[in-house]
């Protein structure tokens, strides 16, 4: 509270130019010049205007951004990452894999993961353990910061670097095969088998627009 009584006393030392008033039916802006006091009715459409010249910015997003947004000071941000062999410590033993193209995505401090086939509407559950089936990444011990354009890079990195162990494997992949076994069978593969990954019922939009796939 401290910090908002500060603005607000810095607020009450500054002249009051204008004010918008938003009543249920009309909106009001209040002029104040020296002594004098001028009201009018306006629209939507003049408050665009009265802003139509300020500008804006992400600033630079980290290569391969497919989505960005901001609401209540919350950043949330998706990015698309080609498949690959990636490094992995599993159950402390160092192994490379194969792994298919994926997106990662960041919401606050909530960081989620899912495989995908751009051709195809839904996403896939992206076939490792210490993931739930909504997406979001266990964290246990691991540190993540909060997501903005300069730390999501960081972040995933993070991740693969964090270590997995056997929590959260069912329902990762298109088998009742044990997950881990597979995964230490892929070990100096080339390229992960499309035809194990797992759909889900979440589409990209879902996870970009709808608030119901973050807590």
């Amino acid at each position: 509270m401290n910090g908002i009584n500060k603005i607000l006393s810095a607020v009450k030392q500054q002249k009051l130019l204008c004010r918008l008033d938003f009543f249920e039916d009309s909106i009001f802006l209040t002029k104040f010049d020296e002594n004098r006091k001028s009201q009018y009715e306006i629209s939507a459409d003049d408050i665009e205007e009265l802003f139509s010249g300020v500008e804006f910015s992400t600033g630079i997003l980290p290569t391969n951004t497919i989505f960005y947004s901001r609401k209540n000071n919350i950043e949330k941000l998706i990015i698309l990452r080609a498949g690959g062999k990636r490094k992995i410590v599993l159950n402390g033993k160092e192994i490379i894999i194969p792994c298919p193209d994926h997106i990662f995505c960041g919401k606050g401090t909530e960081y989620k993961i899912f495989a995908i086939d751009i051709k195809k509407p839904f996403l896939y559950q992206m076939p490792l353990p210490n993931i739930n089936l909504d997406g979001s990444i266990c964290h246990g011990s691991t540190k993540f910061t909060k997501c903005t354009p300069k730390s999501i890079n960081q972040n995933y990195e993070t991740f693969w670097t964090s270590g997995f162990n056997e929590d959260l494997k069912n329902g990762r992949i298109k088998t009742n095969k044990d997950l881990i076994k597979f995964l230490f069978s892929l070990s100096g593969k080339r390229k992960f088998p499309q035809d194990m990954l797992l759909e889900t019922n979440i589409t990209l939009t879902d996870l970009a627009e709808g608030n119901r796939q973050w807590n």
